[in-house]
């Protein structure tokens, strides 16, 4: 059956990191870098129409547009690269999927519309399964807005996909002043002023927002994280791939994480006291 959705893959990347600089570069499992191994993972999916890496416009960063050039036509979807404002990263993944919007909206149906994927390059697991899932989900549920992992915190950190309506993140980029701090986010906007955004022009009622958890409670480790904003998740999340081996189910690698992660916690001791940054606080 024909898609009526089209979806883009918004990878928010950046070397500028305090904590660890270039983490995104570094290289990861059998990819030459950790946004080829999200690339890679994502790529999987029925449901993504473009990949899409958004990055500052910076020379510094030109590192990044590299690697994207390199890896285009490596993989089984398009791959672009936007290059934005560095720190309203709002403003950024908006003009980025804008860019895709410009290029796409004809090839909609009369009733479709457009989604973004949102996911940041601190995030190398984040899976095709996961998406196409909540991709599903939208699909059989037209009225769905948003629906994300991160709703309400119940995977581990590192596991994060936001996808919504191209149409709210214009509304949220509208809605927030230039030197609102929350700018330095992107569909969290979404969730976190949902009512406010009835005010805007292009939106006149509150979205749907739905949180996508696991079936069972016995999944919920909200405590745990393989997200990379250290040196030591790095190490993490190096020894995680390790483990994997080749035998394993790359289409759900989030799954197959969590469940060696079930079997072993103390694969998490090296970053377990690692002091994480908690959006809007």
């Amino acid at each position: 059956m024909q898609k009526r959705n089209k979806y883009v893959a918004v990878i928010q990347a950046r070397v500028g990191s305090s904590r660890l600089p270039e983490k995104c570069l570094l290289p990861l499992g059998d990819c030459d870098s950790v946004i080829e191994y999200i690339v890679k993972n994502i790529s999987l999916s029925e449901y993504i129409d473009e990949i899409c890496i958004a990055f500052p416009n910076t020379f510094e960063n030109e590192k990044i547009k590299e690697v994207c050039n390199t890896i285009k036509g490596k993989y089984n979807k398009p791959i672009y690269w936007y290059a934005g404002s560095e720190n309203n990263v709002l403003d950024r993944i908006t003009q980025a999927a804008n860019y895709f919007k410009a290029a796409n909206e004809n090839k909609v149906s009369e009733n479709g519309e457009l989604f973004a994927i949102e996911i940041t390059a601190d995030c190398p697991f984040v899976s095709a399964f996961t998406i196409d899932t909540i991709c599903k989900c939208i699909e059989a549920c037209p009225e769905i807005d948003y629906m994300s992992n991160t709703v309400t915190r119940c995977w581990p950190d590192g596991f994060d996909v936001q996808i919504y309506g191209i149409h709210l993140l214009n509304a949220a980029n509208k809605l927030l002043l230039e030197d609102n701090k929350h700018r330095e986010h992107g569909g969290w906007n979404v969730v976190n002023y949902s009512l406010e955004l009835i005010t805007c022009t292009e939106l006149r009622y509150c979205p749907t927002i739905i949180n996508y958890a696991p079936m069972r409670d016995i999944y919920f480790h909200p405590e745990w994280s393989v997200t990379l904003d250290t040196k030591e998740d790095y190490e993490v999340i190096c020894d995680i791939v390790a483990l994997l081996g080749d035998d394993y189910d790359r289409n759900a690698i989030d799954v197959e994480v969590l469940m060696l992660l079930m079997k072993d916690p103390s694969v998490l001791d090296k970053n377990k006291n690692i002091q994480r940054n908690i959006p809007g606080v």
